[in-house]
């Protein structure tokens, strides 16, 4: 695919869709799911859906469930250097910069620290010479929340889910900004935040620190403010600190006919991102972790059901350069 698929919004869909065939009464294997290239998801259930009986999976076959990964993690302890500490960032915790021991300038203030983040994601997406990169992703998505009607399909729930979200380990190779095995597939659109630049300020983020490594260059690492964002049917209010280098969640893209989701909020706790920078100032490393837990509630025609969920999505990009 063209893009970097939201993989929460295709679960949120998958369960909108199954708990529309329970309150319908459609079997689990009655309804199709699509998966377009603009992260959306599309469903179709059978026009004898209402005449079909209810199946429901045997309630031992279920899973466990795993506890929801909320928590924002701990960032990696500085690669050495001495440390000197700066006046107190505008949006909180204090940041920290090591002695350069030549190479890139380390950044001090939030705003530099900001500025130097935006300008290594955005070197990397305009960059025209060849480089490798080697993506890996981890998702976990759990239920919260279901409606007791649903219970019996908990486990064929999360079977699902475990098939969709699982664990992503690819390389690209680009050259003038296009994959060499794919020239449709572009730079831009293989990172993170897809097809767009990075615009972290200050006011974006809770903490940001920058600190110099042993080779010349430096690592930066941004926690960003808490929010919230939500879905009344048909327009969303954007967490828009997060949109700044993240993709999250936007169930205002999903289409799901006949499904509908009529109400949603989406809890964001404070993604955290870490780069690495070497002594020329090139993007060699991304690291990601973007926490979620929020709620849904969606149906077919008048029969509606409300949903959680809650999970982590994990992603590192390594680059080398030739």
């Amino acid at each position: 695919m063209k893009k970097e698929i939201k993989v929460v919004a295709i679960v949120l869909a998958i369960l909108v869709v199954f708990l529309g065939g329970v309150v319908v009464g459609t079997s689990s294997g009655g309804f199709s799911l699509t998966i377009n290239n603009n992260g959306a998801a599309s469903s179709s259930v059978p026009v004898d859906a209402t005449q079909a009986p209810a199946t429901q999976a045997p309630v031992t076959q279920a899973p466990t469930t795993q506890a929801p990964a909320t928590q924002a993690p701990t960032t990696a302890a500085p690669q050495g250097g001495d440390t000197t500490t700066t006046a107190a960032p505008q949006g909180g915790d204090t940041t920290t910069t090591a002695a350069p021991q030549g190479g890139s300038s380390v950044p001090s203030t939030t705003d530099e620290v900001c500025a130097a983040y935006n300008k290594a994601i955005n070197d990397y997406r305009a960059y025209k010479g060849t480089v490798t990169t080697h993506k890996v992703e981890n998702t976990q998505v759990n239920i919260t929340e279901l409606p007791s009607i649903a219970k019996p399909l908990e486990g064929t729930i999360n079977t699902v889910i475990g098939n969709v979200v699982k664990p992503v380990d690819e390389t690209f190779t680009f050259t003038n900004g296009a994959d060499v095995n794919d020239p449709n597939r572009t730079i831009g659109k293989k990172i993170i935040p897809w097809d767009r630049d990075a615009t972290v300020t200050s006011a974006d983020v809770s903490s940001a620190t920058a600190t110099a490594n042993g080779d010349g260059g430096y690592t930066i690492t941004l926690q960003f403010v808490s929010e919230t964002s939500t879905f009344d049917g048909t327009n969303t209010t954007d967490p828009v600190h997060h949109m700044t280098a993240m993709d999250p969640l936007n169930l205002a893209t999903l289409s799901l006919d006949p499904i509908e989701i009529s109400n949603a909020e989406m809890y964001y706790s404070g993604a955290t991102t870490k780069i690495t920078v070497d002594a020329q100032g090139r993007l060699i490393k991304l690291e990601n972790t973007l926490p979620l837990e929020g709620s849904g509630t969606g149906g077919m025609g008048p029969i509606k059901a409300t949903i959680g969920l809650a999970g982590q999505m994990d992603s590192t990009y390594t680059m080398q350069y030739e």
